[in-house]
């Protein structure tokens, strides 16, 4: 009984290898390339994956950039977690849009740069309403209840395209989570 389940074990090593063999046969080595950034498909340019994957990283610096400003802003009375004054925040966002709107995507594919518009936009349009907001008569004539649904809807467009960047961004081959 021993010898039956070593020639079996046996049998099935040389029918994997067999199999992974004749496998080979079928998968050409140029199909794939190997990037820095990723796997590419045969055709895809890896100049143009790289470059999408340093304009993220820039974009990735802004924000961490805002977001350093506005837990600044936080840990500046420590006592209370609420004190974010609201004109500080709003100016924190609209330096964070200034700063990844002016980057430069002209040399980078149509369809990316279309989405980098569309999400800047979606970010514009959010710092707009909170500095509307920010001013003292703006925010009396907005309900707090309004506010969050109004913001909400920002937020939700933001995710949106910055979802259809990164699923554009990774189509060329970049390196974006």
């Amino acid at each position: 009984m021993r010898s039956k389940n070593i020639l079996s074990i046996v049998a099935f090593v040389a029918a994997f290898g067999l199999s992974v063999a004749f496998a080979s046969l079928f998968i050409s080595p140029n199909n794939y390339r190997y990037s820095s950034t990723s796997y590419l498909k045969a055709g895809q340019n890896s100049a143009t994956a790289e470059a999408i994957t340093a304009f993220i990283l820039e974009d990735y610096v802004n924000g961490y950039t805002r977001n350093e400003k506005i837990y600044d802003l936080r840990v500046s009375n420590p006592s209370d977690v609420n004190s974010v004054a609201f004109a500080d925040f709003a100016e924190a966002i609209e330096g964070y849009v200034d700063d990844s709107s002016s980057m430069n995507a002209n040399d980078l594919p149509d369809d990316f740069q279309a989405a980098w518009r569309e999400h800047m936009n979606a970010w514009r349009d959010s710092s707009n309403f909170l500095n509307q907001s920010a001013d003292i008569s703006g925010r009396t004539a907005c309900s707090l209840r309004k506010f969050k649904a109004t913001d909400k809807l920002h937020n939700q467009q933001i995710t949106r395209t910055w979802y259809e960047v990164l699923r554009i961004g990774r189509s060329y081959g970049a390196d974006v989570r």
